[in-house]
């Protein structure tokens, strides 16, 4: 699993996309010994658990058909070397983050009282496109944003009233 002009550098939380059902999440010995071996000859099924060690990522059961997982991540950007580098960043936002956020960067080096000015602009630009880039890219802002654990119903399906009065 690889993405485009970046690594990643966290995996926060996995779902398989077709039931909405999060997969959870364990350490690699814990999936190891749930499974006894990688080798023990698995039929597999739809991936409930996950696990990371390293830069190895495992998945269990073994998947036995095509699944779409769905991956929450923290994304390390590459460092923009080349001309044909890309960044990290969503397109329409590209131009007003990085060319505000560079032209500050430049002016403060330059140094100056007009330079340092014209760079307050261009960092309030850059603070402003940022805003916009996460109101636009946000997940909070998606339908099935929630404000409860997945598991949460299941967890508190015993509780009554009284238990929250007491």
């Amino acid at each position: 699993m690889g993405v485009s002009g970046g690594g990643i550098a966290e995996i926060l939380y996995m779902i398989d996309d077709i039931d909405g059902k999060m997969l959870e999440s364990m350490s690699w010995p814990s999936i190891e010994a749930m499974s006894y071996s990688t080798q023990d000859g698995d039929s597999g099924g739809r991936p409930a658990f996950w696990a990371k060690w390293g830069s190895r990522l495992r998945i269990y059961p073994e998947p036995d058909a095509v699944y779409t997982i769905g991956t929450f991540a923290r994304m390390v950007p590459t460092e923009l070397s080349a001309d044909s580098a890309t960044p990290l960043i969503p397109l329409t936002y590209r131009h007003s983050v990085l060319v505000n956020g560079a032209a500050a960067d430049l002016l403060l080096q330059e140094g100056g009282g007009e330079a340092h000015s014209e760079a307050a602009y261009y960092e309030r630009e850059y603070d402003k496109a940022i805003i916009n880039m996460r109101t636009a890219h946000a997940t909070a802002r998606k339908p099935t944003f929630r404000l409860k654990s997945p598991n949460w119903d299941e967890d508190h399906s015993s509780l009554t009233r009284g238990d929250w009065t007491r």
